[in-house]
């Protein structure tokens, strides 16, 4: 089989030309059109990624406004159940395991570099 003869004689290989076949119908594309359409693709990546770099610090510090949301939520719910032992016990587990979240998420991200202003590192203990 020669591999180098296989494409000689088609039409879709022309020199200047860059031909698109799509459900049935060829589609011949200059190659400024072709160069035009990259430019485009390169460009929607670009935006893509700058916004992606404006929304990760802030999703950053929205999941650590989370964990720590939690453990507001949960010191509520364990003062208020101050009489029963059991409940007071599960909320104690609860809070320890969102302030271990909020710490290993705020190390993360101080690890990573990529640290919003308004986070600063709980006290862990």
């Amino acid at each position: 089989m020669a591999v180098a003869d296989d494409s000689s004689g088609s039409t879709y290989m022309e020199k200047g030309k860059i031909h698109h076949f799509c459900l049935g119908h060829e589609l011949s594309l200059d190659k400024p059109t072709v160069y035009w359409v990259n430019w485009l693709r390169a460009k929607a990546w670009y935006d893509c990624w700058s916004e992606e770099h404006i929304l990760i610090p802030n999703e950053m510090n929205w999941t650590q406004l989370f964990f720590i949301n939690k453990v507001k939520d949960w010191t509520q719910l364990r003062d208020f159940m101050l009489g029963k032992p059991g409940h007071v016990c599960f909320a104690e587990g609860q809070i320890n395991m969102w302030q271990e979240l909020s710490f290993q998420a705020t190390k993360a991200f101080i690890n990573a570099g990529v640290m919003c202003e308004a986070i600063t590192l709980p006290n862990h203990s």
